[in-house]
């Protein structure tokens, strides 16, 4: 899939890799495969930012220069204090105002150490753009996530229809869970 319309040429143009997409636009592509409506998320949240974008690309709103201070702040706040904080990590769950943006959680502190700035901001950006003061409950959290870590078939149920499973050798090494 791609995010950013036009891509496609005779001509190949210059390609690099940008983090994580946000939660809204990683649902939307785990959920349809659908390049349209993949253009369509990214339309939207273009439109909804506000920002002075130079293109239709995913990756328009992270050049914009207000929105790379603010990312930059968010990431130098939590890449200071998540790997000092623990060093058994193994993910997080995201939240701002009263929703959940999304889970990450892997099957050990190396892999997870390996993805978390990507997965951060992809995360980051989605509070930049739709956050809000924290108010949600503890038992909110708590709900959504017994639902993506009870026993694996229900896990499997959950997440086939609100995220994504990763596997290697078919042991679970991944998971990820859109928000509500």
């Amino acid at each position: 899939m791609c995010v950013e319309e036009g891509r496609w040429s005779e001509k190949a143009k210059k390609f690099s890799y940008f983090n994580f997409a946000n939660p809204r636009l990683r649902k939307v592509v785990d959920q349809s495969k659908n390049q349209l409506l993949i253009w369509k998320e990214i339309y939207a949240q273009l439109d909804s930012s506000k920002l002075n974008s130079p293109g239709l690309a995913y990756s328009s709103q992270r050049l914009e220069k207000k929105t790379v201070l603010l990312q930059n702040e968010y990431m130098r706040y939590f890449l200071n204090r998540i790997p000092k904080a623990d060093s058994s990590w193994v993910g997080f769950i995201c939240v701002s105002g009263d929703r959940i943006l999304g889970t990450d959680i892997f099957d050990g502190s190396s892999l997870f150490n390996e993805q978390m700035e990507a997965l951060l901001n992809g995360y980051v950006e989605e509070a930049i753009l739709k956050g809000s003061p924290v108010v949600i409950s503890d038992e909110k959290v708590k709900k959504y996530m017994d639902q993506i870590l009870a026993d694996e078939k229900q896990q499997a149920e959950y997440l086939k229809k609100n995220g994504k499973i990763f596997k290697y050798e078919n042991r679970i090494i991944h998971i990820t869970g859109v928000g509500q």
